[in-house]
């Protein structure tokens, strides 16, 4: 990896550790406020109202009710299996995306440039 790709790439990663920060401090009520996780996707819904998986940094919250709806749709890996949806709140998820984050920058940071 060349040094200027190396730059962007922890630059971009510093952003998207400020932003998943201020999600997680953001405290407020909010009525939609869990996320639906299938394996590495995150659930949405399209304008029709129909429920798909995307590869998002700032998923769809949905209500308690959308989610007892969400969990009656069966999701299936690309063998057919069976996957179970995780259920997070709001601050949980971004929680867990942020220590995956900062555990990811202190990797690429000590990533040192061949001499």
């Amino acid at each position: 990896m060349d040094n200027i790709n190396l730059k962007k790439l922890i630059s971009d990663i510093e952003q998207k550790i400020r932003d998943y920060q201020n999600q997680v401090e953001f405290k407020v009520l909010e009525k939609a406020q869990f996320i639906v996780q299938v394996g590495a996707l995150t659930v949405t819904t399209d304008a029709n109202g129909v429920v798909k998986t995307q590869n998002v940094c700032y998923p769809t919250q949905f209500t308690q009710k959308d989610v007892n709806e969400i969990l009656n749709v069966p999701f299936r890996d690309g063998f057919g299996g069976k996957i179970y949806p995780k259920i997070y709140s709001r601050i949980n998820w971004y929680s867990e995306k942020l220590t995956e984050l900062n555990e990811t920058f202190n990797l690429i940071s000590a990533i040192k440039e061949p001499q």
